[in-house]
């Protein structure tokens, strides 16, 4: 657990004062992927378990390109992923957006997110500087 203070380092967009979240990865530390500990994250995980397109994962119709937004099943859990590359025919280089990491999925863990209120919501992690966050 740590509190965050200052700016998100994505979009410079303030944050409250000083916050709850959770860290979720580390890639340095100018680089530190945080998520707000909210309600709105434990309903938008229920509403993801619950989309219809779940049932659709391993059923792309068309191959995938750089910034789509699909359903991933990664680690038994359902996420959303944006395509940041395609790697060969059967693999995708993805960030998990509510998850802060970047993976190497198969086509076959991804499928079509038509929900567009779903696809398009901000992701629910962000990066952090080291020296916007303190431990509690």
């Amino acid at each position: 657990m740590a509190a965050v203070q200052g700016k998100a380092v994505a979009d410079s967009v303030p944050v409250e004062e000083c916050e709850e979240v959770e860290v979720l990865h580390i890639e340095s530390p100018g680089e530190v992927w945080v998520r707000r500990r909210t309600e709105a994250w434990a309903r938008f995980q229920l509403e993801l378990s619950g989309l219809p397109e779940r049932l659709s994962i391993g059923q792309l119709h068309s191959l995938p390109g750089p910034g789509d937004r699909l359903l991933c099943r990664y680690g038994g859990f359902l996420c959303r992923a944006e395509v940041l590359l395609l790697e060969c025919d059967q693999y995708l280089l993805v960030r998990l957006l509510d998850h802060g990491v970047i993976k190497k999925v198969a086509q076959h863990q991804l499928g079509p997110l038509k929900e567009a209120r779903v696809r398009s919501a901000d992701p629910f992690s962000f990066p952090v500087s080291v020296a916007g966050v303190r431990f509690c």
